[in-house]
């Protein structure tokens, strides 16, 4: 179910909140517009709790592969970990 909030262009989703350029997860705002197609992808991937491992074989690149672009969604999003980061975009901790 797909509804408009606050006339803001900000849908949702099952629960997931999206504009344009960002997703956002109740807590705080995933710059998606800061992220490569592929980067995008593996984060929604790591928000879902997937491991490197499963990552790789949904999209369907080498676990060095992924582990290069998480780094750079670390990076991009000042997060350390994994854990780190669904706590700040799921949780709204870490703020």
């Amino acid at each position: 179910m797909v509804k408009e909030k606050n006339g803001n262009g900000i849908s949702e989703k099952n629960g997931v909140f999206e504009s344009e350029d960002k997703l956002i997860f109740g807590a705080a705002e995933l710059p998606m517009d800061k992220f490569t197609l592929r980067e995008k992808r593996i984060a929604l991937l790591l928000l879902y709790a997937k491991s490197r491992t499963e990552i790789a074989r949904t999209i369907g690149l080498s676990e060095n592969t992924v582990k290069t672009h998480v780094k750079h969604i670390f990076k991009k999003t000042g997060v350390k970990s994994q854990k780190e980061l669904m706590s700040k975009y799921l949780f709204g901790l870490n703020k």
